[in-house]
Order: C-alpha cells, then structure tokens, then sequence
C-alpha cells in the first residue's frame, strides 16, 4: 500500500487492515470458522457463514502467527512499536534506554539491559506497547517480530561467500588448473 492513499487515524486504513488480519488470524489459531465477522457482527445463523460458524477450518488443524517481519521503519510505523531513533526507550523487546544504566550500549557481560528483557506477559502489561490491532492476536507480542534478512545483513557479503567457493572449487576441489576449472564452473552454471 502506497503511503499516499492510506487513510490516517483511528479506523484508517492500517487499523482496519489489521482488525481484518487479526480476525483471521484468530480463527486460524483457533481451528474453526468464526461465528462473527471482523467487525464483531454476529452472522446470521442462516447466512453460509452463520452455518459454517464453529466447524473446523482444516480438519483438525490449525494455524499460529509466529513471526512478524519488517524493517525498523514498518515497526515503528505500522506496527505502531518504539521508534529506534528515539533515546528515551527505543526497543520493543526490552525496557532498555538510550543512555544511563539501562542503556542498550552496554556490552559488558552483566550488562543491566540484558535483565530488561520482555517476556511476553510484561509486554502486554507495559502501559507503553503498541497499539496496532494485529497484536489483538492471542500470543502475538512484540516478542514475535523479526527483521527481515534482506533488511539486517550486509549485502556485499554474498559477493565474498561466492567468491570464496569459486576459489575453493577451482583451486582446491575440481581437478584441472584454474582456469579450466572456472570454465567447467561457468559452463555448468549456464546449462543449469
């Protein structure tokens, strides 16, 4: 979704795409079709989906929200979680501070922030976590977040790791010289 087009406040956009994920991730969790939609309404016993209300979604199956990925920005945007800008309290996983003895810039061994750590119970008791509806969720904290890989890791270093096994495979591993050996790699890799 475009920034631009979203609606802003409360029953913007992003609340009322949460409440409908939220909703659905609910009755993924619990297994069955829900008996209301995602507004609260209760469906109509007659309707399909007052019919279908309390049968397993799956069988006997069921499904857990276990991680939610993004960039700090999209946290602290639309997940509504502490800016990691800010100094006063910039994580959503602890109660760690921009300085002082709480900070997070301590490395030390028995570093205060370490013992700052949420478990999920204190996150939902925390006057200061987020507000966004996904968290509506039962189970689903802060706790559940994760970086997105692309969004956390050095991207040259795939040119090093790849770099490393042409080394490996045509100085070490393949049998011929070199440069022979990188043209049976090129050509390979071509044909695949």
């Amino acid at each position: 979704m475009f920034e631009q087009i979203l609606q802003h406040g409360v029953d913007g956009t992003l609340d009322c795409f949460f409440d409908i994920l939220a909703w659905s991730f609910t009755s993924l969790l619990a297994g069955v079709f829900p008996d209301r939609n995602w507004k609260g309404e209760i469906y109509d016993p007659l309707s399909e989906a007052g019919k279908r209300a309390g049968r397993p979604l799956a069988g006997h199956f069921c499904a857990a929200l276990v991680s939610l990925e993004g960039d700090l920005e999209y946290f602290a945007s639309s997940l509504k979680l502490p800016r990691w800008s800010v100094l006063e309290g910039p994580c959503a996983m602890c109660a760690c501070k921009g300085y002082g003895p709480d900070t997070w810039k301590d490395f030390t061994s028995d570093a205060k922030w370490k013992t700052l750590v949420w478990t999920p119970h204190e996150w939902n008791l925390w006057s200061g976590k987020s507000t966004c509806r996904i968290f509506k969720v039962p189970g689903l904290t802060a706790l559940n977040c994760s970086l997105d890989y692309m969004h956390s890791k050095y991207l040259g270093s795939d040119q090093y790791q790849f770099a490393g096994i042409f080394y490996l495979l045509c100085y070490h591993i393949l049998p011929l010289s070199p440069l022979s050996n990188l043209k049976t790699v090129w050509q390979r890799m071509q044909e695949l």
